[in-house]
Formats: structure tokens, C-alpha cells, sequence
């Protein structure tokens, strides 16, 4: 029969050694692999990663008020555990390696030391060829659907990582891996940094700007000849890139100064325009960063809008803001205009 648990898992299919589930749009099927002593785990989407996290923690939130004794872990295959038509039998007798732990693929992948499979050792880049649906991704990618730009540092760096990890994890219209750019997990050392994010930028369907209080407060200090902002030059793109329709959709996360422990309740920031720091921002246009914003577009073949050159810090702010985006502070509203 059909039915759906309170918290959200889909029971399509249910069995006593068997069911077929799905947490959203995940959907997997496991089964009691008694020989092997085992639960066994297929996969009908390309990206395995929510599945596993979700049951992971199931678990262990099981065994430690049931068992605390005990721990469980994931055995994977190099092909990401996608069902192709293979019997699980055959997939036991796969390369399978421990996911988690000491020792274990994410380790030796973090570590960068490499691990033994069947007794011949293979290299961080053979792992993550051979095993890289389990893993968060990495490196420089052709396309991308979302790209997240913030200002490094503090909580914002702490929240991007988070929307790495958890958009990492989805899957698309395609039922496959959503490809997500966060420039620490993605930028390569020894290249060009600025043409690295902007194409990466260029090459999004989304754009996820996070205009915090603390990416606002280097930008209350720019001047007409000022070096160029990074985070600024990132927002005049995002801008650029929806003029032209090369970016569909611009979606910001707005956050204002971080509360103090014991301040407002149960909130981690405070309303972005309570301070009106936004409004304070300066009425100049930043020479160097149109004068890049200019570059790296036309390298790319696009021709800026004639309003590229006469945004003011302000204005470039104040427009992506206009965007409908996230109230971190009331995560539940949403935004359509500052």
C-alpha cells in the first residue's frame, strides 16, 4: 500500500524483508541481505548523498537509545550505488569501501593520503574518479545550477558552507546531482581567481547573494577609486547577467548583524534593515569595479548595460535586494523589495 510518515518519507512499496521509500524525491529501495549480514541500499536517483546522510543519522539516533553499544556504517561501490539493472548480489561482490570513519573513503579523500581497495592502493584523484558520487564535490565544473557568493569570514562562511552541503545533496528535475559553486570548494590554487568565479557565475542558472550586515560594512567605506570589492563585483554580474537573461533567477539571503547569546529569541541575526546600513551605503560608482565587470563580460562575449556604468555601491545593493529572496531572520517570510 501507499502511505507517508509525519516526517515525510514516502512508503511506495513495503515488504517484510523489502521496501521501496523515498525522503522527497530521493527514492531508494533497501532490503535485508541476510547472507551478507547486511542491509542492502539501491538507489533510483543520481546522487546518493541525501539518502545516505539521512539514513545515517536514523540510524545512529536508533542505535543510541536502543543499542549504544553499536555503530553503523556505509559499504559503497565505485558507481555510486545507482540501479542499473544489477542484482544486489552482484553488487556485494563489487570494490566496496567504508564511507565514513577513520579510514574510511571521506577520510582518506580529506586527508589526501589515498586508501587500499583490494589491496592496491589508489591515489585521492583515482577515489575520487572511482568514487566520487559519495563524496562532495570538488573543483571547477562546465555548468552549474546555483551559485552562492558571500563575504568570507564569520557566520556567513559558516552558512555558505551549510548551503554547499545541503544543496550538494539534491537532485534536479533529472533526478540527478545538483552542481552548486562555492568558490573555497571549488576555486583551484595557482589560477586566476576573478575569471575562475566569474565564469562559474556565468555559467549558473541561480544566483544565491548573501547580503549580510557583514558583507555590507567594507562596502559602507568604498570611494569612487577604491580597489576593486570582490563581493561588489559579484553583485554588479549577478546584475548584469539578469539584464541579458545568461542568469534566470537571483535569490538573496538577507541577514543583518549576528545576536548576541541571550539577545532576541531564538534568532541568530538581526533584521538587515533595522540599522539601515543598506541605506547608508555610498552613492559612488567604484571605477575598478566596473572597469573589471567590464573585462570579464566582454571576454565572454556580452555587452554590459549602458546602467553598468553609472551604478552607484548603492543602487548595485539596493537592486538585488529588490530580488524576492530569504529573511534569515524569519526564515518562514519571504522578501520582495527593500
Amino acid at each position: 500500500g501507499n502511505a507517508r510518515s509525519e516526517a515525510g518519507t514516502d512508503v511506495s512499496d513495503l515488504r517484510g524483508e523489502e521496501a521501496q521509500l523515498s525522503f522527497g524525491s530521493h527514492v531508494f529501495r533497501i532490503s535485508l541481505a541476510a547472507d551478507q549480514g547486511c542491509i542492502r541500499v539501491v538507489f533510483f536517483v543520481g546522487n546518493p548523498l541525501e539518502v545516505v546522510h539521512t539514513l545515517t543519522r536514523l540510524c545512529s539516533e536508533v542505535l543510541a537509545e536502543c543499542a549504544p553499544g553499536l555503530a553503523c556504517g556505509f559499504c559503497v561501490p565505485a558507481d555510486g550505488g545507482k540501479w542499473e539493472g544489477a542484482s544486489g548480489e552482484e553488487r556485494l561482490h563489487e570494490d566496496i569501501v567504508m564511507l565514513h570513519g577513520i579510514k574510511g573513503l571521506e577520510w582518506a579523500v580529506e586527508m589526501e593520503v589515498g586508501m587500499k581497495i583490494s589491496g592496491q592502493f589508489c591515489d585521492v584523484l583515482s577515489l575520487r574518479q572511482r568514487y566520487g558520487s559519495w563524496l562532495l564535490p570538488r573543483d571547477l565544473e562546465g555548468e552549474y545550477h546555483i551559485f552562492i557568493s558571500y563575504r568570507q569570514g564569520g557566520f556567513d562562511s559558516q552558512l555558505t558552507e551549510w548551503l554547499f552541503h545541503k544543496l550538494s545533496r539534491e537532485v534536479d528535475g533529472s533526478n540527478m546531482r545538483v552542481v552548486v559553486f562555492l568558490d573555497k570548494r571549488r576555486l583551484e590554487s595557482g589560477k586566476n581567481f576573478r575569471i575562475d568565479f566569474s565564469r562559474a557565475l556565468m555559467r549558473s542558472i541561480l544566483a544565491v547573494p548573501l547580503v549580510s550586515w557583514s558583507a555590507l560594512q567594507r562596502m559602507l567605506k568604498l570611494v569612487h577609486d577604491s580597489p576593486c570589492d570582490n563581493v561588489l563585483l559579484e553583485w554588479t554580474l549577478i546584475l548584469e547577467l539578469l539584464v541579458c537573461g545568461r542568469l534566470k533567477r537571483c535569490v538573496p539571503i538577507m541577514m543583518g548583524a549576528p545576536v548576541k547569546e541571550g539577545g532576541e529569541e531564538k534568532k541568530l541575526v538581526r533584521d538587515l534593515f533595522a540599522d539601515g546600513d543598506a541605506n547608508k551605503l555610498p552613492d559612488v560608482v567604484c571605477s575598478e569595479v566596473v572597469k573589471e565587470a567590464e573585462r570579464l563580460l566582454v571576454d565572454e562575449g556580452l555587452k554590459p548595460s549602458k546602467d553598468m556604468y553609472t551604478r552607484t555601491v548603492k543602487q548595485v545593493v539596493a537592486q538585488i535586494l529588490l530580488c524576492d529572496g530569504v529573511k534569515a531572520w524569519d526564515a518562514k517570510g519571504s522578501h520582495g523589495g527593500a
